[in-house]
């Protein structure tokens, strides 16, 4: 009974805050000169079928707050605008909490910025000319996509969106100028675009009614490489590699041909005596996700939403490598989810992906922001003790932390922990989000101490692909 409960109030908690979200939570300003703009806006968005309050911001000496409206009927949105009058050169840091009558915790907003010269007196924020106006979350967006050389339009360039995960029915097609249109809501995008014989350009857009058209600059692809006379052929391999041994999910192909010795979840190391890199899965998984073939899963994922996870749309890649798997698993498999920046949070506990349970799994995932900075040692022990209390005999029980690997905790204590906490039926697998070369490194280390997988995102493909097959692997049964 006192599980139905949690499970309830749980259900019913985010079943609140997912009908609320905001276009951002965060706005950096970069360098401020005398006379720039100093005005940041945050949209609060109604999805839901109920009128909603704001109540208040939290006050600030330096920020200078108004609102569109406090009032917020069902499928439209107010705005928060806020001015900060800087008293001091240098860098800032400044945040305060919105307070809306559906949810007992506050929304934080944080403005950043380096102040490089006062101002010799401060005007007032704006304030809105109709106040009590409701406004519509639709407006018109306009997509020119042009040759990065000539500027001359591309007709028939697909323009692909995503918000917070989830890809448009339907890809924007460019017309003879270049340009395609569409009615949306406002606020941040990860927008796909490609066209035949071009390299696809991927790019995180904030979208409103100041900004409603976005020029989209495409590459050639360079020619290819003249082959050889004799092509020596690369050996691929088909083994599916052990669930117990670090190997790179990837979707593009091993830099080089794989020596004669070369084994699925291995490392291979360049002549030169370079960095040990482990080379991509090359396997012949089972199709579908049926019982015959694969164990049931026990999956913890541990979630970097430090504000390093807003840039370059990797929170909206994740988004979707999390909701493409969603759709394929199993009654029996099991998710939770928590979430960590300074401190960790469990979002969602544990439940079975039943049909309807995979509702409440796609809203709370689409409803993950982004903020603060990370530290993953203490919110990756709490995710090993939600492995260790829903742990399935004879399955596959994983922590799936997934993170760009810009830790502040010390490297190698992350090393020892993860060491400690894995064994042969419990491991920890880690999708890199746009890692650079260095964390990708760090990230592939920690996987294998884990004994799992590391898992490469660094395109919209790669997010589509990549978390199922190493779900797949991770859970095929010898």
């Amino acid at each position: 009974m006192r599980y139905i409960l949690l499970l309830f109030l749980t259900i019913l908690f985010f079943s609140v805050s997912a009908q609320v979200t905001l276009d951002q939570t965060y706005h950096d300003f970069g360098e401020i000169y005398k006379g720039d703009n100093r005005v940041a806006e945050f949209n609060l968005m109604n999805n839901g079928d109920k009128k909603l309050y704001i109540l208040r911001a939290d006050k600030d000496l330096e920020l200078d707050i108004r609102f569109s409206t406090k009032t917020v009927e069902p499928g439209a949105y107010a705005t928060i605008r806020i001015q900060v009058n800087p008293r001091s050169k240098g860098k800032f840091r400044k945040s305060t909490n919105l307070w809306i009558s559906s949810s007992q915790e506050p929304f934080p907003l944080e403005l950043v910025g380096d102040v490089k010269e006062l101002e010799t007196s401060f005007q007032p924020c704006p304030t809105f000319r109709h106040p009590n106006t409701v406004q519509p979350i639709q407006f018109s967006m306009v997509a020119t996509v042009i040759d990065a050389n000539t500027e001359l339009p591309i007709k028939g360039a697909a323009i692909q969106m995503l918000r917070n995960g989830i890809p448009m029915e339907t890809p924007l097609i460019a017309d003879v100028l270049g340009k395609a249109s569409l009615e949306i809501p406002l606020g941040l995008y990860y927008v796909i675009t490609s066209a035949d014989g071009y390299e696809t350009d991927e790019a995180d857009i904030y979208l409103n009614r100041s900004r409603r058209e976005v020029k989209i600059k495409l590459k050639l692809k360079p020619k290819p490489k003249q082959k050889r006379e004799d092509p020596i052929p690369d050996p691929v391999t088909t083994i599916a590699p052990s669930p117990l041994k670090s190997t790179t999910v990837n979707a593009e192909p091993p830099a080089r041909p794989p020596d004669q010795d070369s084994r699925a979840g291995t490392a291979d190391t360049d002549q030169s005596g370079g960095e040990s890199v482990a080379a991509p899965i090359r396997t012949a998984l089972p199709p579908g996700f049926s019982l015959d073939n694969y164990s049931a899963n026990n999956i913890v994922f541990l979630i970097d939403v430090s504000g390093s996870m807003r840039q370059l749309g990797r929170l909206d890649l994740l988004k979707a490598s999390m909701l493409e798997l969603i759709k394929i698993l199993r009654e029996i498999d099991k998710v939770s989810i928590l979430t960590y920046t300074a401190t960790s949070k469990m979002v969602m506990e544990s439940m079975n992906a039943t049909e309807s349970n995979k509702i409440l799994m796609t809203s709370i995932i689409t409803g993950l922001e982004a903020k603060g900075s990370t530290q993953g040692g203490q919110a990756m022990q709490s995710a090993f003790a939600v492995v260790r209390q829903h742990y399935i005999k004879n399955g596959s029980n994983q922590v799936v932390m997934a993170t760009d690997g810009l830790f502040r905790d010390k490297y190698s204590n992350m090393l020892k922990l993860v060491e400690s906490n894995t064994s042969s039926d419990r491991n920890l697998s880690v999708i890199g989000i746009k890692n650079a070369s260095r964390s990708a490194a760090q990230m592939q280390e920690i996987a294998t101490k884990g004994s799992g997988y590391y898992i490469n995102i660094q395109s919209y493909e790669d997010a589509k692909l990549n978390l199922i097959e190493g779900i797949k692997t991770a859970c095929l049964k010898k």
